[in-house]
């Protein structure tokens, strides 16, 4: 089930100023993942182009670079599906701007006409290079990886919203899972749910009182300095009282708690 609603970013051409949205969306995208943008988005005449990527390609004595034209559509509010007249001369649009590849970004589907003319531009002499970012590939790249996840936040703020739920909830629960079920001492399985997931969470992952809380929680395990390469969490719980230890364990399960309540609270609004 898709947990993405792509109605999020206004439809493209509306001409009430937020028309570009997708393609700066598109834009960010690329951007966050490394890629090289060496030419955005611009209104008016784009000579059938709305982005142009640079991909980074690291060998192991040397290093390359691929240029990609990106065709943004955004036909999500329609439901319809990119068809071959809109993807004119994609070969000749890739060969005007220099390019090596072509990208269609989509927020819904190649037809299975463009489809095809897409598969037999990869197999004819120009061996042009294809990649399709649909709907489905854009949602799991957003979902899977972290460096997109401002993008996420500014483009999709309710998709960002539940993500940013069930993420917490899962590293709160890990925390005290660790605990409950570790095989060490309470003062190795407070540091192993600390550093395996509470200091992952990010302040705007957590209401206010709790996101003080855990930045509290944060410095009073990394107030003895390490030695060696051990890290200051280690450190600490290693000088740490089985008694403090007990304190800082329940402030993690408490929090887990209030979390897991205010979460189903939401819910239910």
């Amino acid at each position: 089930m898709s947990f993405i609603d792509f109605r999020e970013i206004p439809v493209a051409n509306s001409g009430k100023g937020d028309q570009d949205y997708f393609e700066l969306f598109a834009r960010d995208f690329f951007w966050s993942l490394g890629y090289v943008i060496d030419q955005g988005p611009s209104r008016g005449a784009d000579g059938g182009r709305d982005l142009i990527v640079v991909e980074p390609l690291d060998g192991i004595v040397s290093r390359s670079e691929k240029r990609w034209l990106v065709s943004c559509k955004h036909f999500v509010h329609t439901g319809k599906s990119v068809l071959n007249r809109d993807e004119p001369d994609i070969a000749g649009r890739v060969r005007n701007f220099s390019c090596a590849g072509f990208i269609g970004f989509y927020s819904t589907l190649p037809s299975s006409g463009l489809a095809n003319t897409l598969k037999l531009l990869q197999d004819n002499q120009d061996k042009i290079e294809i990649e399709i970012f649909d709907r489905a590939r854009i949602e799991h790249f957003l979902a899977a990886d972290d460096r997109l996840r401002t993008v996420l936040q500014r483009y999709f703020p309710e998709a960002y919203t539940r993500v940013a739920q069930n993420y917490t909830w899962e590293k709160l629960y890990t925390a005290i899972l660790t605990l409950a079920t570790g095989q060490f001492s309470l003062q190795e399985r407070l540091a192993d749910a600390y550093v395996s997931s509470l200091i992952r969470l990010r302040p705007e992952d957590l209401p206010r009182g709790l996101s003080d809380e855990l930045a509290e929680l944060g410095k009073r395990l990394t107030c003895v300095d390490p030695e060696d390469d051990e890290g200051s969490v280690y450190a600490t719980v290693r000088a740490m009282d089985t008694e403090t230890a007990r304190e800082l364990a329940a402030k993690i399960v408490s929090m887990y708690d209030r979390y897991r309540v205010n979460l189903v609270d939401d819910l239910r609004n």
